[in-house]
């Protein structure tokens, strides 16, 4: 048996002109999604307050 091949995903992250990881495509900066996680907050509730960033990246 072999093993399948995976492509990486490109992670959806750059960096602002305050050298703040962004998420592509948005102005929310990371460091606010993970705090909100860390606030016990679910992926669809980040979503739902943060709408421009994708469920997926979230």
């Amino acid at each position: 048996m072999t093993a399948a091949r995976v492509a990486p995903e490109p992670v959806p992250l750059q960096r602002d002109q305050a050298d703040r990881l962004i998420v592509v495509g948005t102005r929310v900066p990371l460091d606010v999604l993970v705090a909100a996680f860390k606030q016990g907050k679910s992926p669809e509730a980040i979503h739902d307050a943060f709408d421009t960033a994708a469920l997926a990246d979230v």
